[in-house]
């Protein structure tokens, strides 16, 4: 397709954050691109200088640190979050692009593994895989306008289903049952 995909990532660069691989995967994939990288941390020279060596300073950017309150606004503005971050426990920040609207790309085997239907809410990897986590970016960007929003409106479904006001819903109702059944 001939439309630029705009790619987001918002962490602490580090190397488990795996971002040296979506920056390698995106160059991979030979589609029009633009990955902006919010967020700072040790990594990011070594990120810089990899830009530079894969030729994307056109395409790449790392753009720093990002306050929490312009996040939500900042993350409608891409089409695919990538962060196959591993191990990671469950950043909130996958949430947060979902509920924006923006389907992920993430670790397989970590803690937003089962919450996400792969290829259907966003996209499963290898993080140890430029390849996959390049094919998944090249199976987003060859989706028609009504297969993307399709996506995106099932990353925002999975983003409510686990929104505060949901799991406090739950984890009540699993204290009443836990004490309903302890006096018994």
């Amino acid at each position: 397709q001939d439309q630029e995909l705009k790619v987001v990532s918002v962490c602490r660069l580090l190397k488990l954050k795996n971002i040296d691989k979506a920056i390698m995967a995106l160059e991979q994939a030979g589609i029009k691109y633009t990955y902006t990288i919010y967020g700072t941390g040790p990594e990011e020279l070594a990120l810089r200088e990899l830009v530079l060596k894969q030729g994307a300073r056109e395409r790449v950017f790392l753009a720093g640190s990002i306050e929490n309150e312009r996040l939500k606004t900042i993350l409608r503005e891409y089409d695919l979050f990538i962060m196959v971050s591993f191990p990671e426990t469950l950043g909130r920040v996958y949430f947060e692009a979902m509920a924006s609207g923006v389907p992920v790309v993430a670790a397989r085997n970590t803690g937003i593994d089962k919450m996400i239907e792969d290829r259907v809410s966003g996209f499963l990897v290898n993080h140890t895989s430029v390849r996959q986590i390049s094919g998944a970016i090249m199976y987003f960007s060859q989706l028609d306008q009504k297969e993307k929003e399709s996506m995106q409106n099932k990353a925002q479904e999975v983003a409510r289903q686990h929104s505060w006001p949901v799991v406090l819903k739950k984890y009540r109702a699993l204290y009443v049952q836990t004490t309903q059944n302890a006096s018994r």
